[in-house]
């Protein structure tokens, strides 16, 4: 008898366990764990700093290339240059005979009007403006004479005659490239209007650039008289005026 009671006891005890492990496990199931977040090793900082880099040498390799490019934009832009009057003069030559003594005869004035703009992007596709002449500047060493081209001759005492006129058509020579202090010869053709006659002509200009800002230069053609009928009048004291004149101007040019 007390064998049967103990084996009893040990049946019940074991089923107080079974019971108890079940209660656990159905507690356990209502709130399910948390599946398990996987480790997140964290960058090594030598790893991180290698990756920052190549990002930073792409920030200035971008400049470096923007830099070129922003210089060349600048350097696309036109700019104009406008003669300066009082650093500018206009002359005209030619001979005679003066109370029978071979002469030069030179006048001069300085009013001559005019802009040159230069695409310095590209120096083969700047232009020049028309170029104006204030006749009625022109003067030479002689007052009989002065007057006599004043009232005969051009005629500049006449409003409507006051200005001689050159219409650029076409420039050749313009380089690719300018560099300071380096002289260029151009051919610049175009219209020349004296009074009321026009003709082709054909001015030889050297252009030297001072600076960025400043450019000087000289022009000079040589025309007939016949061909704008400028006759001279017949005086005692002057004969044998040449056919040929000389047009020059020496002119600089300031940026604006």
């Amino acid at each position: 008898m007390l064998q049967v009671n103990v084996r009893n006891r040990r049946f019940w005890v074991v089923l107080l366990s079974l019971i108890s492990v079940v209660v656990i496990a159905a507690c356990a199931g209502g709130a399910p764990a948390a599946p398990a977040q996987p480790a997140v090793e964290e960058a090594p900082v030598a790893a991180v700093e290698a990756t920052e880099a190549p990002a930073a040498e792409v920030a200035e390799e971008a400049e470096a290339s923007e830099a070129p490019a922003q210089e060349a934009a600048a350097a696309s832009g036109t700019t104009t240059f406008v003669i300066d009057p009082a650093q500018s003069e206009v002359r005209f030559t030619l001979t005679e005979l003066l109370m029978g003594t071979p002469t030069t005869v030179i006048g001069r004035g300085n009013g001559v009007e005019g802009s040159v703009t230069v695409d310095f992007g590209d120096y083969s596709q700047s232009s020049i403006s028309p170029i104006v002449i204030d006749a009625s500047t022109l003067a030479t060493d002689n007052n009989m004479r002065n007057g006599q081209i004043r009232r005969a001759i051009l005629q500049t005492n006449q409003p409507e005659f006051q200005y001689i006129t050159f219409t650029p058509s076409a420039v050749e020579g313009l380089p690719g490239n300018v560099a300071v202090g380096e002289s260029f010869d151009l051919l610049v053709t175009g219209d020349l209007t004296i009074r009321t006659i026009t003709q082709p002509m054909s001015f030889e200009v050297t252009v030297t650039p001072l600076s960025e800002t400043e450019l000087r230069g000289s022009a000079r053609a040589t025309l007939l008289r016949a061909d704008f009928d400028l006759q001279i009048p017949r005086v005692p004291s002057v004969a044998d005026v040449s056919e040929e004149v000389m047009l020059e101007f020496d002119f600089v040019a300031v940026a604006q």
